[in-house]
């Protein structure tokens, strides 16, 4: 497996995607590169899309939304680091940033105010499939234009089907291409101005003979949305190439992190897959909360099958050892003996399935590998332990 050189990513890239499946730890990684970034004199955002607070409180703030918040120098200082660039943190706001996207696209204020007020629209901007993940890249190719920062790190929505964040620009292209609302657009498009007031004196006629059986405004309120954004339709469906043209670009890198446990990897050899096939620029993998052997030896404490299953002798030596060499009590001993029996067969069983892994790649992957460390990483602090895995040789 060859080694996956993040220091080298993030000095070269100017976009870095995290993602992955939920609960593997895809926003501590986001935190803590950001970190490093900063350390090494980058102007970074760390974008997350997690309702959670946990990117926050790594970094030591009170709360985070949809303006980016600057990690105070301080927080940096307390650690014995002194970063030569700043790190600056957020969390999307589906509802506002999608309300952004309305005031800039709509014609007029008044139109904007209407469409915001609509009931088809508030239920389109928080249910529609694929609009979470499509506003994550909306504000992050909105951040990327502004040029403000070196490097944004993007923290990707925890998602149970790897194709809702890839798909997702895609999905919004298709719904201002095909879906129902062309049905009220298409004779906007057609018809001339005077044909036009006839249309929406018909139109609304015919709305509201709907409505009479229907019971509901839904009709009114697709066309009252439609007809608002009439002009603006191209402008989202080149909007969302030109995010997956970002996307595809040389200056962005997906990194995909995973847990060990053979779930999690065969959702991440999925996601890979899906990845290659839309030509997305792939950094590594990053294998998280790995079981190492703790001391170089432990490795060969034991057969390479572990510990036989009905013989103990290996373990009741173990157990002699520490108990009349040592002077601990024969339970303490047992205890001890046999818990570190069960770490080392964690460790041979993540070395075993990340290795499985890699041989059925197609094609070389990067892996690196974060240990499991004794508690959560829940400040700096944590991060930089992090980091010291994350990147092993001095900056």
């Amino acid at each position: 497996m060859p080694n996956l050189d993040l220091e080298s990513l993030l000095r070269g890239k100017q976009i870095i995607i995290c993602c992955g499946s939920g609960g593997v730890g895809k926003t501590t990684v986001s935190a803590a590169l950001g970190v490093q970034a900063a350390l090494l004199g980058k102007k970074v955002l760390t974008l997350t899309v997690d309702p959670a607070k946990r990117l926050a409180d790594s970094l030591g703030l009170s709360e985070l939304g949809n303006q980016e918040a600057r990690v105070p120098e301080e927080r940096f200082l307390r650690h014995g680091k002194n970063p030569t660039g700043s790190l600056h943190a957020m969390m999307l706001d589906t509802k506002r940033t999608f309300d952004e996207l309305i005031e800039r696209y709509a014609p007029n204020e008044d139109v904007a105010r209407n469409i915001m007020h609509n009931q088809f629209y508030q239920h389109l901007s928080s249910a529609m499939t694929g609009s979470h993940e499509y506003l994550a890249m909306e504000k992050l190719y909105q951040i990327h234009l502004e040029g403000r920062y070196d490097l944004i790190v993007l923290d990707t929505p925890p998602t149970k089907h790897a194709l809702d964040f890839l798909e997702a620009p895609n999905r919004v292209r298709a719904f201002f291409d095909r879906s129902i609302s062309q049905w009220f657009l298409k004779p906007y498009l057609t018809m001339g101005r005077m044909s036009l007031n006839l249309f929406n004196r018909t139109a609304g006629t015919v709305l509201r003979l709907v409505e009479r059986f229907t019971g509901a405004e839904f009709l009114h309120d697709v066309s009252e949305f439609v007809t608002g954004l009439a002009d603006s339709f191209d402008i989202f469906r080149s909007r969302a190439e030109e995010v997956m043209h970002v996307l595809r670009g040389e200056h962005t890198t997906f990194l995909l992190v995973t847990a060990t446990d053979r779930s999690a990897l065969e959702e991440a050899a999925y996601f890979y897959d899906r990845i290659q096939e839309a030509s997305l620029p792939f950094g590594g993998i990053i294998a998280n909360r790995f079981h190492t052997f703790p001391v170089p030896e432990a490795a060969g404490c034991l057969s390479a099958e572990g510990s036989p299953p009905h013989g103990r002798a290996p373990l009741d030596t173990d157990i002699s050892y520490l108990s009349k060499e040592r002077g601990l009590p024969p339970s303490v001993a047992r205890r001890l003996v046999e818990n570190f029996d069960r770490y080392r067969r964690l460790a041979r069983r993540d070395q075993n399935v990340l290795q499985e892994f890699a041989r059925k790649s197609p094609r070389e992957v990067p892996i690196l590998t974060v240990p499991a460390f004794d508690e959560d990483v829940f400040d700096i602090d944590g991060l930089l332990k992090m980091n010291a895995h994350l990147f092993p040789s001095p900056s």
